[in-house]
């Protein structure tokens, strides 16, 4: 039986806090998780605006014809910069067959064109969410984005056929996109 004195509540807390952060992290960050991220596997690509660095609106099904990575970053998103060069590096070596729209969130136009400017090596599309730093626009609830990065994967048909939340290895994007390349 548990002391219950002021040190054995503190341990016992401690070891209940460090399991759930444990539970936490260890989640997977492939495939669906809810409901919208479930509808979206097999579908067509939401036909959500978007806007390009000048603020000319697009509409993502535009974007049809190749192998196409949605991710959904932020400047201050850590990981999401993280993948860049992975992303960049795998455009390159695509000969025209890959595609990355970097969708810009929760951002301000100016934070994102900076950064696109200061990024010239980023071979990317890049885009902005038209309702900027707004939590739940109209693209965070059509994809189901409950966090960043959000790699979306789609065919060259423009259906989506895999899903990722958070930040994966390199090897896990490049046998990833590969894969999505070679699809027939």
């Amino acid at each position: 039986m548990l002391s219950s004195t002021p040190s054995a509540k503190t341990f016992v807390i401690g070891v209940l806090a460090i399991c759930l952060s444990l539970s936490a992290f260890s989640q997977t960050t492939q495939g669906p998780a809810n409901g919208t991220e479930k509808k979206l596997l097999g579908a067509p690509v939401p036909d959500v605006s978007v806007q390009d660095l000048d603020a000319k609106p697009l509409k993502l099904s535009q974007f049809k014809g190749k192998a196409t990575v949605i991710t959904f970053w932020a400047t201050w998103c850590s990981p999401c910069i993280k993948e860049m060069p992975t992303f960049s590096k795998l455009v390159e070596d695509s000969q025209g067959k890959l595609q990355v729209l970097a969708v810009a969130m929760l951002d301000t136009r100016e934070d994102a064109t900076s950064f696109a400017k200061k990024n010239p090596a980023h071979k990317f599309t890049w885009l902005l969410d038209p309702e900027g730093e707004k939590e739940d626009s109209a693209i965070a609830q059509a994809f189901g984005i409950a966090g960043l990065p959000t790699n979306v994967f789609i065919d060259a048909e423009g259906n989506v056929i895999d899903y990722w939340r958070g930040l994966e290895s390199s090897e896990a994007l490049v046998k990833k996109i590969q894969g999505l390349m070679t699809k027939k």
